[in-house]
Parts: structure tokens; sequence; C-alpha cells
């Protein structure tokens, strides 16, 4: 990649990164308001659990697609 497109690359990866954190925001919102709605007293340790669970699993996948899809350096 050339230096020109260095600014570009960046400012697309920014706005990945926070567009993935906005999404997981709602999301988490999302699970913890379903689980008060649907269980009255603990709904919300219900929901955090639900939440941990999912974004860990997304966790898991991202790591693995890491894994198979990002080149490796090669070593000179």
């Amino acid at each position: 990649m050339s230096k020109a497109n260095h600014a570009q690359g960046n400012a697309i990866f920014n706005t990945l990164q926070q567009f993935s954190g906005a999404l997981g925001t709602a999301l988490a919102g999302t699970l913890i308001a379903i689980a008060q709605n649907n269980h009255v007293g603990n709904g919300t340790a219900i929901g955090s659990k639900w939440t941990f669970m999912v974004l860990l699993v997304l966790i898991i996948i991202n790591l693995v697609l890491a894994l198979l899809f990002v080149p490796k350096k090669k070593s000179k």
C-alpha cells in the first residue's frame, strides 16, 4: 500500500471501529432491556450474563477470523 492511501485506510478503520463500538453498546443495552422486561427482580443480572455470553462469542469469532485472514509478516 502506498503512503498516499494510509490516511484513507486509517479513516476507514476508525469509522468501522466507532460503528462496531456503537453496535456493541446497542446490543448490550437491548439484551439487558429484554431481560429486565421478562424477569422481575434480577433482570439486570440475567441480561448482563446474556450480554457477556453473546459478546464473548463475538470476540471468539473475531479472533478466529483474524487468525485465518490477517496475513503474517514474512521474515527476512
